[in-house]
């Protein structure tokens, strides 16, 4: 059952992703911010690099690395899966699986992903994103605040190790 659900996450959150991207490209010109909210347009770009534009002018051996590092991060989450099948486990694995998903679909179809959320601050901006990459920004997140809340719960000291 909880394949299932991990399953039916991963689905919609890559269907979600690459439905956004289709109707931001459909309908904005690139390079051209849309104003929705003081800090927050849509601004069409697209990404030769890896997350947030890192790699991007480093040549064709970034999707060696990118690709060897989705792979690990791929092969630590099913082992963690595997070890420990909890809530936390599938919704993490779902996020970053998913996010990884949805823009890999990008680079193999075009070559480059569709960003297109500009957060701002008056003149300070931060890097153009997609839903893919909020995905695995808030799934890696919530795994490194479930493995410190795990570590501090298994550093407790027990009742039995208490002195009597």
């Amino acid at each position: 059952m909880r394949i299932f659900i991990f399953i039916t996450a991963l689905l919609f959150l890559v269907a979600l992703d690459i439905a956004s991207k289709w109707w931001v490209v459909s309908s904005f010109q690139p390079h051209v911010p849309y104003f929705i909210f003081p800090w927050l347009n849509i601004h069409l770009t697209f990404n030769t690099g890896a997350a947030f534009s890192m790699l991007s002018h480093s040549g064709p051996w970034k999707f060696l690395i990118f690709g060897a590092s989705a792979a690990i991060l791929f092969l630590l989450l099913l082992k963690e899966n595997i070890q420990r099948p909890s809530k936390i486990n599938l919704i993490t694995s779902s996020l970053i699986v998913g996010g990884a998903i949805g823009n890999g679909i990008d680079r193999l179809v075009s070559g480059k992903v569709v960003d297109f959320i500009s957060v701002h601050y008056q003149s300070w901006y931060f890097a153009i994103f997609n839903f893919a990459d909020i995905y695995i920004t808030l799934g890696s997140c919530l795994w490194i605040l479930d493995q410190l809340f795990r570590n501090n719960q298994s550093k407790k000291p027990q009742e039995s190790d208490l002195p009597q």
